[in-house]
């Protein structure tokens, strides 16, 4: 299984060890066959008490430490405005997906990553270290274990895997994809992401002046839709089932008002039979998505403490 389309992120090409942000340490965690995933974790709290973890999912720069830092600094805020029903204890992890084309120099020799720049989003396999082929919704089915294990953490509670940008196209999916869950309440956040993935052939476009289904060989391809999805072990479902386990779970979708550019790869024609429009880039899969599933609710937010704490709310930290 390939990706149809690789945008490349030469603005995140490092190849020094990174720094680790106040209040995080660069853990490895453990995935399977030796191999591991460099994770920004939070550093001081009691994990006997933690009742919850957020899984922060970066975008295609990779900068995991910056989406740590964000999370954690929108976490504290609230903490020390002395907010009621905060969980002191809980855990901010920022996996970090690394580029061996990019990234050469910072990773050890069992942590994991991916051969072409952001591959990672669509679920492929990394290709360091060699011999261990690992898909990056793995990685994230690991981490859920890892949380939800009582003997690490004995009074964990909920789970968010919180994705923005690319890194909202593998929570996203994995909603769907995911055939189970751990036994704590596992909440996905999809904040902005370039495309979704679509169960049938129908697209919000039906002018074929602006995109011609039949002229686009690939609008239905993974990561797109669900023809040729051939990830092990997720593949072999039909994509009614997968759609069944978007609907059954706790989903909560966020599309920015403002966010109508076409960059990244909002050109390829799989994106295009999606979000041609004025709309927000998030909102036409949604819109559809919304038809059968779920409701819609518009907010208009300034920066501010009540942004902060319905964010948590959100996250379901509160």
């Amino acid at each position: 299984m390939r990706a149809e389309y690789v945008s490349l992120s030469d603005l995140s090409q490092n190849h020094d060890p990174r720094e680790e942000p106040p209040g995080s340490y660069l853990a490895s965690l453990p995935v399977r066959d030796g191999a591991e995933i460099a994770t920004y974790m939070t550093q001081s709290v009691d994990r006997n008490k933690t009742k919850h973890a957020v899984i922060v999912i970066h975008g295609s720069l990779r900068d995991a430490e910056n989406y740590w830092t964000v999370m954690n600094a929108t976490f504290m805020a609230v903490t020390q405005a002395d907010y009621p029903n905060v969980d002191r204890n809980a855990i901010v992890a920022a996996p970090l997906f690394y580029s061996t084309r990019l990234n050469s120099g910072e990773y050890t020799d069992s942590q994991l990553a991916w051969g072409d720049i952001n591959v990672w989003q669509s679920g492929e396999r990394s290709n360091h270290p060699k011999g261990v082929d690992i898909s990056s919704y793995e990685v994230i089915e690991k981490l859920l274990e890892y949380f939800s294990d009582k003997s690490r953490f004995p009074n964990m509670q909920n789970i968010t895997v919180a994705g923005h940008s690319g890194g909202a196209q593998v929570s996203g999916r994995l909603a769907s994809v995911l055939t189970r869950l751990p036994e704590v309440h596992v909440r996905f956040l999809v904040a902005d992401p370039s495309s979704q993935v679509y169960y049938t052939h129908d697209r919000p476009i039906t002018n074929t002046s602006i995109v011609d289904k039949s002229q686009c060989s690939l609008y239905n391809t993974w990561r797109y839709g669900f023809d040729k999805f051939d990830l092990e072990p997720y593949a072999g479902h039909k994509p009614t089932e997968y759609f069944r386990n978007f609907a059954s779970r706790d989903v909560v979708i966020l599309a920015g008002q403002l966010d109508v550019e076409n960059n990244g790869d909002q050109d390829h024609e799989g994106v295009s039979a999606i979000n041609f429009s004025d709309a927000p880039i998030a909102a036409n899969p949604q819109s559809v998505l919304n038809s059968g599933t779920v409701s819609h609710h518009h907010l208009c937010l300034s920066a501010s403490l009540p942004l902060l704490i319905l964010f948590l709310n959100i996250l379901g930290l509160l």
